[in-house]
């Protein structure tokens, strides 16, 4: 197409920078159509250009060196721009410009130190900027803080550093804390291995090594296989594992295996356990047994429905108390995707031992959290509805939770409403909850069309509100098709729904066929439409019909 506009109507393109730029950049075409541009181009190549062809690879930066390589500026200033722009320099393009340019570029160890910390500086890219460096490099605190703040690749340019200078560089002890917090357990165990005889493992060593967020278990691993008995796992110690939501659970599993007597249990611990990392106490309870020791308090503190009844197995004449706290934990159990590890779920449990105190105990609250459980909902309602149909009461905020039940949402309110029949008031709220739900709002409407018919109560906004559901069509089509004249169009129904960018256009064929003229079409609609980056053109077509 390019070449062919070139042929016929060249004479009227210009050829600017910025075209040869974005030509220049293109990945798949780069090549063949910055080529075809040049015969046309009658400017400087600019070092903007020069930095994107550096961006793109070797090839490109190959075609401009044989066209227009007098041309061509190369400083270490544009190296340092290509490495802050995000992307990871092509070594080999960068290659095919220091052969040729090597006396325009200074590299310096101020440089390396600037471009260290750079994300697109890749080990390789390091590898060969030290080879033209005209200063001796050493790993300085300066080179040691920039490499720690490359966000991709600190750890393989570490590596390479320690390997070069290795015998150059005498690294301050105190580098241990940071290598141990911000590197993986290559690189600590490289570094133990170089500087090993000059570094003290110490309280604050091995916290900086569990507060690793990523590689704290890598980490961790390396400092007890090299230092071994010097380790005291300290109460701060536990306290920044079981804060660790990435790899503190790795970590104290591994403790519990290997170094279990490193440990001391006591009631601060044991705390933090239930209260910091869901399924930390179990594995307390599974390893030390009677040592934990468990009071009414510290059970109410747990945030772990697999902890509550993992107490539960173990001490079976342990009387703690059942407290809201405890079923609303047990209510919402495997909603987080946290499976029972014996199959057996807590709140069948409290049912089972302790049935009067979970009959007495029952608030709307816990109720609300068994009916909006989308992994046990139908179970749990049905447990509650079979143990305690006399004591259990059916709110307004009940239904609410069960109509946004996002998995089970219908069979959820099927229960309720076969169990409790015109007991259950259906309010405008629930009918909100419901239309709002993405995943099950069109069966859960559905329902309960079919169960109240007309007497559903319709809000004045339920097409607004049913306009914000990801599956918006589905729910809209059942109001229009159920809901009759009790369902209005307003202004806010139509603005939610032409700034929806994939379902929009259907929307709108659906309010055109019921409401026709009576659609609100104000300014400030039309600009929505207008605005709407997927459809807006199909939104367009059909309001100018």
């Amino acid at each position: 197409i390019l070449s062919h506009l070139l042929e016929k109507r060249g004479h009227e393109i210009n050829i600017t920078r910025d075209i040869i730029r974005a030509a220049v950049r293109n990945d798949s075409k780069g090549v063949e159509i910055t080529s075809l541009l040049l015969k046309h181009y009658r400017n400087q190549i600019t070092p903007e250009i020069v930095l994107a062809a550096i961006e793109n690879g070797a090839d490109v930066v190959k075609l401009l060196l044989d066209e227009r390589g007098d041309e061509i500026k190369l400083s270490a200033d544009l190296i340092l721009t290509a490495a802050t722009d995000g992307q990871s320099i092509d070594e080999s393009a960068l290659s095919f410009l220091l052969d040729p340019l090597r006396g325009q570029v200074h590299i310096t160890e101020d440089f390396i130190v600037a471009i260290a910390s750079k994300e697109g500086c890749h080990e390789h890219l390091m590898k060969m900027l030290l080879e033209v460096c005209e200063d001796e490099v050493e790993i300085t605190a300066e080179l040691f803080d920039a490499v720690e703040n490359n966000p991709w690749h600190k750890n393989k340019v570490m590596m390479l550093l320690l390997d070069r200078f290795r015998t150059k560089s005498q690294i301050p002890a105190k580098f241990m804390e940071t290598v141990v917090n911000r590197f993986d357990g290559t690189i600590v165990r490289k570094f133990i291995q170089i500087y090993g005889d000059a570094l003290e493992v110490d309280t604050k060593i091995v916290k900086a090594a569990v507060q690793n967020r990523f590689h704290g278990w890598d980490v961790a691993a390396v400092l007890w296989e090299e230092y071994g008995d010097e380790i005291e796992i300290t109460e701060d110690i536990m306290e920044a594992i079981l804060d660790n939501q990435y790899c503190g659970e790795d970590m104290m599993r591994a403790i519990l295996a290997e170094r279990p007597h490193k440990i001391r249990i006591n009631e601060k611990v044991v705390r933090m356990a239930a209260s910091l990392r869901p399924g930390m106490l179990a594995l307390l309870l599974d390893q030390y047994g009677d040592e934990v020791y468990l009071t009414d308090d510290l059970i109410d503190s747990c945030f772990s429905a697999t902890d509550i009844q993992t107490i539960m197995r173990k001490r079976k004449g342990n009387k703690f108390q059942v407290t809201e706290h405890v079923l609303i934990q047990a209510a919402q159990q495997g909603s987080d995707g946290r499976t029972s590890r014996d199959g057996h779920l807590l709140l069948q449990l409290l049912l089972e031992w302790r049935l009067e105190e979970v009959r007495h105990g029952l608030t709307e609250d816990v109720v609300r959290a068994a009916a909006s459980n989308g992994e046990n909902g139908v179970r749990f309602i049905t447990l509650l509805i079979d143990k305690c149909e006399d004591v259990l009461v059916i709110t307004e905020r009940v239904l609410q939770a069960a109509a946004t039940n996002h998995r089970h949402g219908d069979r959820v309110m099927a229960i309720l409403l076969e169990r409790y029949g015109d007991s259950i008031h259906i309010t405008e709220s629930v009918v909100e909850a419901a239309v709002k739900n993405s995943f099950r709002g069109h069966k859960v409407m559905e329902l309960l069309f079919a169960a109240r018919g007309d007497r559903i109560p319709i809000p004045e906004q339920v097409l607004a509100h049913a306009s914000t559901n990801h599956f918006a069509f589905r729910v809209i089509q059942i109001l229009l098709d159920k809901g009759g004249d009790h369902v209005q169009i307003t202004e806010e129904a139509v603005s939610v729904t032409f700034q929806d960018t994939w379902g929009g256009t259907e929307i709108l064929e659906l309010f055109l066929e019921r409401y026709a003229d009576s659609v609100p079409l104000t300014e400030k609609i039309i600009s929505l439409a207008a605005g709407n980056e997927q459809c807006g053109d199909k939104i367009m077509s059909l309001l100018l019909k």
